[in-house]
Formats: C-alpha cells, structure tokens, sequence
C-alpha cells in the first residue's frame, strides 16, 4: 500500500522529486551517524503491548485487534496503538490525556511543549494523518503495525528523511511515541538512548503560524520533550517512521 508525498500550505513536508532537484544545501542535513541502540532495547511482543495498554485504559478490549505483519522489513518491531476514539476522546484530547499519563508514568518527564500541542502549533502531516485514518478503519479498539524508532535514519533531519520514506512509509508522531514510551518504559531512560524525531507532525512555536519545526523526546538527566527546526540533523537521533503492508 502506497502513501502519496504531498505538499503542505506552509511547512517542509514538499514533494520529494522536487526537493531532489532544488534543494542543494541538502546534503549538509544528512550528517549520518554510527550510534545505536543499547543492547537491551528492544521491542514487546503486540500481545504484550495491548495486554499493558489495557491496564492503561481500561475501556478498550484487546480481541481481534488489527495487526499488520512485520514482512521482511527492516523494522524495531510491532507498534500497537489503541484507538482512543472509541472511549470518546477526540485527537487533542487524546494527545493531552496521553502525555499526562506519560507524566505520572514518568516522574523524571520534562513536557517543555505543555499546553501547546494544539492546532496553534501542532499539526499532523497529510501523509501520516491517512496512514493513521487507515490503520483505524476496521474499527478495532487497537491496531498495529511495523515501525522503526530512529535507526533507519540515524543522523538525518526530517526533511532529508522524508525524501527517502519508502511509498508505504510515514513518520509518526508525538502521541504515537508518547504511547509507545508507556508501554516501554525502559527506553529513553539513560543518556545512551537514541533520541526520538516525531516527523509525522509540524509545529509552529509561539503560535506564529510558520510550521517549521519538528517534535522529538530525548533523555538528558531527564525525559524531555522539545522542539527544533526541521532541517537540523543530529547524530543522536533518528526520525521514527511507520509502514502500511
């Protein structure tokens, strides 16, 4: 299944052929990197995932959940997302009740975006918002499917890595990752972990509605959650994407 590349009103997320062709400051946003994970970092299994996610929210059942296989993709593993839609909440309320739970998880947690993961500042990307939308369309209370958390493009900014999303590929976004660190909490919990790119998402500080910027956790005597321009590459993280099979 293939996602088209689109271009939005005001942000960096452009078509690829044409940033190929116009853009020559971007090698410079492809600084690379040999980092890697710690060695016990890995992925719980989706049975795993969705029996923690039910303890969390209590109003969804696990039974038949939707699950895209892995394939031979070089992937971190299986993500499992409940879809919060189905206890009422709708997505701004689903990304503020998240990251509070995230917080009381958390107590080393540094929100440093509080308040402002709202249409002002934050949007999700077309490409993603489908992806998602597609994922939710069998209706079950939670879906699945294959992600990688930063390696795949380990050094790259998000504009350069949108270049290279394979046709069924799409960045995730914050809530994505922030329920993926509830059900994971030893990651991103000591300074050898990989930082986390949210690139399925823009946001605009101040509410000056320039959608520049990107989103990313990362942990430095705490776990934080930030921002940064979206041309800024950093050999410490990677941005997350996500497939449809």
């Amino acid at each position: 299944m293939s996602i088209e590349q689109e271009t939005t009103s005001h942000g960096w997320e452009i078509k690829a052929d044409l940033m190929k062709t116009t853009n020559h400051i971007l090698p410079k946003e492809n600084i690379g990197s040999n980092l890697h994970y710690p060695d016990n970092r890995s992925m719980l299994s989706p049975v795993e995932q969705v029996n923690r996610l039910k303890v969390i929210f209590p109003g969804l059942r696990g039974d038949g959940f939707n699950l895209l296989p892995s394939s031979n993709l070089d992937v971190d593993g299986i993500l499992v997302v409940p879809n919060l839609s189905k206890i009422g909440w709708s997505d701004e309320e689903a990304m503020e009740k998240v990251f509070q739970l995230l917080m009381a998880a958390r107590a080393n947690f540094l929100n440093c975006r509080e308040t402002e993961l709202c249409p002002t500042y934050f949007r999700l990307l077309k490409r993603t918002a489908r992806a998602l939308e597609t994922l939710k369309s069998n209706g079950a209370d939670f879906f699945a499917f294959p992600v990688q958390l930063g390696r795949r493009y380990l050094g790259k900014s998000a504009r350069s890595a949108h270049i290279d999303l394979a046709q069924n590929e799409f960045g995730l976004g914050p809530l994505e990752i922030a329920l993926f660190l509830l059900t994971h909490p030893n990651w991103l919990s000591s300074a050898e972990d990989l930082g986390i790119d949210c690139i399925g998402c823009e946001y605009a500080p101040y509410g000056h509605g320039f959608f520049r910027y990107i989103l990313f956790f990362y942990f430095k005597k705490y776990l934080k959650f930030e921002e940064r321009w979206s041309n800024c590459p950093d050999i410490h993280f990677g941005p997350a994407t996500g497939f449809l099979l």
